[in-house]
């Protein structure tokens, strides 16, 4: 407010300056809830770096500590604004020295209310072990008047740091247990998939027995948070097949295969498809066709400019994951009818062990994959169904975590086929070109233990024991007991999945997939706890 006198304070700029404090403590909040997965993510390794990353959490309390005193402040300010309105208007007036004056008060308490805050969280947190313990088996009053004993600043460092342990009080009240459930699934929309789109080019050649296969692929996944991550994945593989006869009958392959995989984060869909569109600007650039008619070894210089090129654009955005990997496989098939011509069908079993290493976070994994589909058509009307299973271990800088993890996928729609003119007539597998639209629902189911937690190894010893064993029954008993422990994911999607194929099968073709999948459902197990509803609005 502008006086004859000078700069003053009246009672509107009070409650100004209170939601100013209050608007930035909901910002320091926010941007609590981004610092660990943003300094996680940063490219930088050694002991500095880890050193700095273990101090994140304590930053990430300050944070919470700030946004916690600026609204004490705001409500300071707006108490103090209210008494000032019930005095007469000169009175209410505050001079321009006032206005200093309440920047050093609002400093001071801001410097003794974060002391006294961070002074709390150690107290707070060895409380918070003591009654999670006592009230794992509590019944929903004594957990209501335990939560009711707490002051305001204590709820909300508890739903901000503390909220995956708050659901393991499993006989909370329905109004305590969705506000625990509310703060899991904020604290959690980053890791959430809502919507993903990918596009997957397989080129295979076939050379008597031996099968030489190439992959190219990109997938854009959209999360609760907004962000938006694009993976990147080129891949091949060199192995034997043995036919009892092509196009039809039964085929068995094995082979060794390399890939590399990468993932880029970005702050929205948006910035994702500009970053996709600069890349396909890139990868048109490589063109070496020109030079190639004049000098190979020019040409050879000039795609690899522009090869650096593209690496120098790509090293422009926020790499989270640059991952390498090698594995071994075996596949067998069988499949029945001409495709296109009549009712026909396949199906499919395989195996894969591998490893996969990760430049950027620093993390191995060793994995072991089951897969089997079966697919079949009559005269254009199709249907497909798919089962994966995965069992693996990561290890990295925080200790290792195995993971199970299994998907059932079942699709049907249009499979059509046509054979191109220029194959001659009777020709084994001269079908030149298949072109398929399915639409389905995929659901997964993913756990996650975290091996370092001491009271979780003899149950992974067991377990692991129990696999040596063959015995089903023992492996379930073992399974039971970990699952307890496991962080667990169920996600049901709608997919719609488009195939195209060219070429003459067992000999060479390419294929050019593509899929869109839209998140329905993702309920999530804590450790300890019960599942929560995550896309719950």
């Amino acid at each position: 407010m502008k006086t004859t006198t000078g700069w003053g304070a009246d009672v509107d700029a009070l409650h100004e300056f209170a939601r100013f404090l209050e608007d930035h403590g909901a910002k320091f909040l926010t941007l609590r809830n981004r610092l660990k997965g943003e300094v996680d993510n940063l490219d930088w390794f050694g002991p500095d770096a880890d050193t700095f990353r273990h101090s994140t959490g304590k930053h990430a309390t300050d944070l919470v500590g700030l946004g916690v005193v600026c609204g004490e402040l705001a409500t300071i300010l707006h108490q103090n604004a209210d008494a000032q309105a019930a005095t007469s208007a000169a009175e209410s007036l505050v001079g321009f020295g006032a206005i200093g004056d309440l920047v050093v008060f609002a400093g001071q308490q801001l410097a003794n209310s974060m002391r006294e805050y961070l002074a709390n969280v150690a107290i707070w947190d060895a409380a918070f072990d003591r009654d999670l313990f006592r009230l794992r088996n509590g019944s929903a009053d004594e957990i209501g008047v335990w939560w009711a004993s707490l002051s305001p600043a204590q709820r909300l460092y508890y739903l901000q740091s503390r909220s995956q342990e708050l659901l393991q009080l499993q006989n909370s009240s329905p109004e305590l247990k969705g506000l625990f459930e509310s703060a899991y699934r904020e604290s959690r929309a980053d890791k959430l998939p809502v919507s993903s789109e990918s596009l997957d080019i397989h080129a295979e050649l076939n050379v008597k027995v031996v099968k030489l296969t190439a992959d190219v692929g990109g997938k854009i996944t959209e999360f609760a948070d907004g962000h938006a991550e694009v993976e990147l994945s080129i891949g091949g593989e060199i192995g034997a097949t043995l036919s009892a006869k092509a196009g039809s009958g039964g085929e068995v392959s094995a082979g060794v295969g390399a890939g590399l995989k990468r993932v880029y984060k970005f702050r929205n869909r948006a910035d994702a498809d500009a970053f996709l569109a600069g890349l396909r600007t890139e990868l048109t650039a490589i063109d070496g066709g020109d030079a190639w008619a004049t000098a190979t070894a020019g040409a050879t210089g000039l795609v690899a400019s522009q090869v650096i090129d593209l690496e120098r654009y790509m090293d422009r955005f926020d790499r989270i994951s640059n991952e390498v990997s090698g594995h071994v496989g075996a596949d067998a098939s069988v499949k029945f009818g001409t495709p296109g011509a009549g009712p026909s069908a396949e199906a499919k079993l395989g195996a894969e062990f591998g490893l996969r290493y990760d430049t950027d976070t620093h993390t191995t994994t060793a994995y072991r994959k089951m897969e089997a589909s079966a697919a079949g058509s009559v005269f254009g009307v199709g249907a497909a169904a798919s089962v994966e299973m995965e069992t693996s271990f990561e290890t990295g800088p925080e200790g290792t975590t195995m993971t199970l993890s299994a998907s059932i996928e079942a699709s049907g729609g249009l499979n059509l086929h046509a054979a191109l003119n220029n194959i001659a007539p009777g020709t084994p597998g001269s079908e030149m070109a298949g072109l398929s639209e399915m639409a389905g629902v995929r659901a997964s189911v993913e756990a996650k233990v975290d091996l370092k937690n001491p009271q979780v190894q003899p149950y992974v010893a067991a377990y692991i024991a129990a696999s040596g064993t063959g015995n089903p029954a023992l492996q379930a008993a073992a399974l039971r007991e970990l699952y307890r422990f496991a962080e667990v994911t169920v996600q049901v999607d709608g997919v719609v999945n488009t195939e195209a194929t060219y070429g003459v099968e067992g000999v060479a073709s390419v294929k050019v997939s593509g899929q869109v999948a839209q998140t329905k459902l993702i309920y999530t197990k804590p450790p300890m706890a019960g599942f929560v509803n995550m896309l719950k609005k």
